[in-house]
């Protein structure tokens, strides 16, 4: 085994240079932005359903949306409190979907 110091030279007689060395504190900050970003990627988005205008009106009228942007025909809003869409009917199979405030 040969151990070489920094003056020492190389086979072609040019001084060697250290191989840079990456610090262990470096390789936990790749892995922690890596996981990070692998985390925001797959984050869900909320729930979107499609409801009839005249739900729409009444969400309208009784305060609970934040936001609306109309493009042509299309009328898109976000809820300040959640909703369960379709209402709940008794004795109905529970495949309701609860459309979530948008922050």
């Amino acid at each position: 085994m040969t151990i070489r110091s920094h003056n020492q030279k190389g086979p072609d007689g040019q001084p060697q240079t250290p191989q840079p060395r990456i610090s262990w504190l470096w390789w936990i900050i790749l892995i922690g932005l890596m996981i990070w970003n692998v985390i925001t990627y797959f984050k869900a988005a909320p729930p979107q359903a499609e409801i009839p205008y005249s739900t729409f009106i009444d969400q309208v009228k009784a305060g609970n949306i934040s936001t609306v942007t109309i493009t042509g025909n299309e009328i898109t809003g976000s809820l300040i409190n959640s909703l369960t869409w379709p209402p709940v009917t008794p004795g109905a199979t529970p495949t309701n979907t609860t459309l979530y405030n948008r922050v």
